[in-house]
């Protein structure tokens, strides 16, 4: 019974094959990359929160060790919610109220912040590279250029394939004849050899 995958070269449905097999690996990895993104990501929001509540902390030690209070122009400066707590610019001069904790907190305290922030950049930066680098092989593996060279080599080693087959075929029928001679010329004289004596 004739199908429509029974016309189909058989390199055809071997390169669907490769083609299906290519995209199920893809899905299967991005999907790990995106795992280990959000493990990441998870790792460094526990890592922000730990030194926000050092700052917060250190911040309370520092009031009670200075007497300093707040700058009362503001009001709201002594009530900084996390929500409100936002440190933009690390190791830059302090520009803006929020910034003035920033000055007061220890090296240690600031270098921790600058490492889970780096950590974050890093590791999401390193997974979406990979993810751009997968899906720039996948294109150029797919692309019209890539497949018609793929044919092209595919072609011309079954084509080395049946050369070599019919030379290997030709040397064993050589082979053969030869044998078949030797044989008969062997017989031919085993008679010849027994007529004489009988």
């Amino acid at each position: 019974m004739d199908g429509p995958l029974t016309d189909l070269p058989s390199w055809a449905v071997w390169l669907a094959g490769g083609l299906l097999a290519a995209a199920v690996l893809a899905v299967v990895v991005l999907g790990w990359l995106t795992a280990r993104t959000a493990r990441a990501l998870r790792r460094t929001s526990a890592a922000q929160d730990a030194a926000h509540a050092e700052i917060v902390r250190l911040r309370e030690e520092l009031e009670q060790r200075t007497g300093a209070q707040a700058a009362p122009a503001t009001g709201r400066a002594s009530q900084v919610t996390r929500a409100e707590f936002v440190i933009t610019g690390i190791g830059e001069p302090a520009t803006h109220p929020r910034s003035e904790l920033a000055r007061h907190a220890p090296a240690d305290v600031e270098r921790r912040v600058t490492d889970s922030r780096q950590f974050a950049a890093i590791a999401l930066g390193e997974s979406l590279a990979r993810v751009a680098v997968l899906g720039h092989g996948l294109r150029r593996a797919l692309s019209p250029e890539a497949r018609n060279r793929a044919a092209f080599a595919a072609r011309q080693e079954v084509r080395r394939s049946r050369k070599h087959r019919r030379q290997e075929l030709r040397e064993a029928r050589r082979l053969l004849h030869e044998h078949q001679r030797e044989h008969l010329t062997h017989e031919a004289r085993r008679d010849r050899t027994g007529d004489g004596a009988a």
